[in-house]
């Protein structure tokens, strides 16, 4: 009934205006994915450190160590290897 009342240049107007909206509900809704992903991986994230016990957290963090150590006994190795040749 709406449409049925318009005349030809409203018409195109609002044609226009349908197409306008749709493009940019397209663009939103194309950026809100990757950002509600985002966003959910941040709360799951903070959820998971507040609950974690204390034993889970050091030993996380005594495998951490170890492979920031393992890595920089390799970087060690090499660099040794490259100034002797």
């Amino acid at each position: 009934m709406f449409i049925e009342s318009l005349t030809p240049d409203q018409l195109v107007e609002f044609a226009q205006l349908v197409i306008y909206a749709a493009f940019l509900g397209g663009v939103v809704g194309s950026m809100a994915g990757p950002i509600l992903l985002g966003l959910f991986g941040l709360v799951t994230t903070g959820l998971e450190k507040v609950t974690r016990s204390p034993e889970a957290r050091s030993r996380e963090l005594h495998t951490k160590r170890r492979v920031l150590l393992t890595a920089a006994m390799t970087a060690r190795r090499e660099l040794r290897k490259l100034r002797h040749g």
